[in-house]
């Protein structure tokens, strides 16, 4: 299952864009129990999303706070249900037209191959880094702070 989930971390990141993102494309992506802790989300920090209706929700008020929101992930490391992510998101705000760029780790746990929970956090601070490698059990050193060690999978592999 290894594969399958760096495979179904790849398929989220494609579909999670704001203005594209398909709420009933994502069922076969996410648990029915799924939760997402964002932590961009337009003055919303702090608020957890679940299930479906949660992702609706999530879609809606991203869509109204930003013109554009584009989770880029760059390098990814699997150990057993969990893959942590390292990337940048990119946004645009709706109504002031300031560009955001926020290097982002985020911490996913898989499910029988679908998104059970997805927590992004600040890559800026090395701390969050370090912490979603220690909730996935992988060393303090399999990333760098800017992601640049040899042990992660590329988004091409």
């Amino acid at each position: 299952m290894a594969h399958g989930n760096l495979e179904t971390v790849r398929r989220w990141f494609a579909f999670a864009t704001p203005a594209t993102g398909d709420p009933e494309a994502a069922l076969e992506l996410i648990d029915p129990e799924f939760e997402f802790a964002p932590h961009i989300t337009g003055g919303h920090e702090g608020t957890e999303f679940r299930g479906l209706e949660g992702l609706e929700s999530f879609l809606r008020v991203s869509a109204e706070t930003w013109e554009s929101l584009q989770a880029e992930p760059s390098e990814m490391l699997e150990n057993g249900e969990f893959v942590v992510v390292l990337g940048t998101l990119h946004a645009r705000g709706r109504g002031s037209g300031v560009e955001v760029e926020e290097p982002t780790v985020w911490l996913c746990r898989i499910r029988d191959g679908r998104m059970l929970r997805l927590e992004g956090r600040p890559a800026r601070e090395p701390g969050q880094v370090a912490w979603a490698l220690a909730e996935a059990g992988l060393p303090p050193d399999a990333f760098d702070v800017h992601g640049k060690s040899g042990r992660a999978a590329s988004l091409g592999d």
